[in-house]
């Protein structure tokens, strides 16, 4: 494999530029350890990036630990978690994992009227299993369509997490690199994480998640 070991970004032999295009520093042939250290390193660096301090240690933990359960649970290769800004009636990511910097930087702030999953989970309160991105009518014709296919989404589930009294507080959603189905004992199991999940966050008395 060919690395940028200032940024972590790593690509095959063939497909490697001369100069990493994120920092301009010239790449080197790597082993498989190095390239493992480093794509370790570089999501530690984009989720400290994108997490928001408001939500503390403690929530951004709890985040983190519900976006690997969500990929061990349907097989997903990318996750991330929102959490809902009342005030402004959005979604900002919290916590992510696999995700370019385009996507993240794209999807911070997702309202309910938004080409998003997320976004059509938050309107209706209840999870959005989308199959194949790329036919969606969620995504059709906009540029999250875009950013989607680019960061490798050609499909996405993604779940409301409810506090006790069934307010929406925050979103899990799992993408995946192929069209995908769900089980029904994946989506249960889905959901039963983020009713979980919203149970924790809760007994945390966040402030960002004050209503």
């Amino acid at each position: 494999m060919t690395g940028c070991t200032t940024c972590g970004r790593v690509w095959a032999p063939h497909l490697a530029p001369l100069v990493c295009p994120e920092c301009g520093t010239a790449l080197d042939r790597l082993d498989m350890s190095t390239v493992s250290r480093l794509i370790v390193e570089r999501q530690h660096r984009l989720r400290e990036r994108h997490s928001s301090p408001t939500l503390g240690r403690d929530g951004t933990a709890v985040l983190n630990l519900a976006i690997d359960r969500a990929m061990v649970i349907d097989g997903a290769t990318m996750a991330n978690a929102q959490v809902l800004d009342a005030r402004r009636g959005g979604l900002w990511i919290a916590a992510h994992s696999g995700f370019p910097n385009e996507f993240l930087d794209f999807f911070q702030l997702v309202e309910h009227d938004s080409n998003a999953s997320c976004g059509a989970a938050l309107a209706n309160a209840s999870a959005v299993w989308v199959r194949d991105t790329a036919r969606s009518p969620i995504f059709a014709g906009s540029q999250a369509l875009e950013v989607m296919l680019d960061a490798g989404s050609r499909s996405v589930a993604s779940v409301p997490v409810t506090s006790p009294n069934g307010d929406v507080i925050a979103m899990i959603s799992t993408h995946h690199r192929r069209p995908a189905t769900w089980t029904d004992r994946q989506k249960l199991s889905l959901e039963r994480l983020a009713r979980t999940t919203g149970r924790i966050l809760h007994g945390l008395r966040l402030p960002a998640l004050a209503r």
